[in-house]
């Protein structure tokens, strides 16, 4: 009865050292940033806090505060109207790029596999174009169109 005291003791000891050792971890479900004269707060919802500090003009509770970034994005509109249909799709072999465009000055499309490769690179001069895949393994492959170096439409095709 003694060595299972101390076995339990000993137990409980090594329970006791091992659950003190935690990394600060928390998983969110949001989170938002609020400013006002008085200043700026972060907040997330979803996470558990242990520690808060009242004053007269509020309440802060402590918790982890999220990296924030700004990113600016241009996007510049096309000032030419276009209608592009990619057909049949999935593909046994090839498809028709039918296009509705005002100019076809400085357009073309790229064939790219998955990984980013690009397979092919042409350029449209005519409303409608053959373009072949029968030397591609069946796969999903991606048909960047462009004008002036901008990409005006993306198409994922299935060859079969």
């Amino acid at each position: 009865m003694i060595i299972s005291l101390k076995n339990t003791v000993l137990f409980c000891g090594c329970m006791t050292l091992s659950s003190g050792f935690f990394a600060q971890e928390a998983f969110v479900a949001n989170g938002n940033e609020a400013q006002g004269t008085g200043g700026t707060v972060s907040s997330s919802i979803g996470q558990v806090f242990d520690q808060s500090f009242s004053q007269t003009t509020g309440t802060v509770s402590q918790g982890v505060q999220q990296a924030y970034e700004i990113f600016t994005a241009n996007i510049t509109e096309l000032a030419k109207p276009f209608n592009i249909q990619v057909y049949p799709n999935p593909t046994d072999g090839q498809i028709q790029l039918s296009m509705e465009a005002v100019s076809f000055d400085k357009m073309n499309y790229r064939i790219f596999d998955l990984n980013g490769k690009q397979l092919a690179a042409e350029s449209i001069s005519t409303t409608s174009s053959t373009l072949s895949f029968d030397l591609y393994p069946a796969g999903v492959y991606l048909l960047d169109v462009f004008s002036n170096n901008q990409s005006i439409q993306t198409f994922k095709i299935i060859k079969k």
